[in-house]
């Protein structure tokens, strides 16, 4: 799935308007995707890449993009640590809007021990 389709989908499923603004140098605007992918940045979830000014519409998305693009979409709580994409950290959507990580979620918790098995 590439970025462009992730925008697609979520703006379908938020019931968002399609944006005819442009908001990404890199955003053809007669995509089919393209006012999904302007809804979703106006709507707050992503800020796009290399900077801002770009959406790279056509990368694959990765398991950090979806968790940090759900994240945002969904206003959640968790999930707001940063991720690695091609080797460079990139802020997730709630760093990106100035807010921090809960401080009583441990960055890496104690796995739940493995419940005694039945006799």
């Amino acid at each position: 799935m590439s970025l462009e389709q992730l925008a697609t989908f979520l703006a379908r499923a938020l019931g968002l308007e399609p944006v005819s603004t442009n908001m990404f140098a890199d955003v053809d605007p007669a995509s089919v995707h393209a006012g999904n992918s302007n809804a979703v940045a106006a709507a707050g979830i992503t800020n796009g890449c290399n900077g801002g000014d770009q959406f790279c519409p056509s990368e694959h998305v990765t398991r950090g993009a979806m968790a940090t693009f759900v994240t945002a979409a969904f206003d959640l709580d968790r999930a707001r640590d940063r991720y690695l994409q091609d080797g460079q950290v990139v802020l997730s959507a709630a760093e990106s809007r100035g807010e921090t990580a809960d401080t009583d979620v441990p960055s890496n918790p104690e796995p739940e021990p493995a419940p005694e098995p039945p006799v």
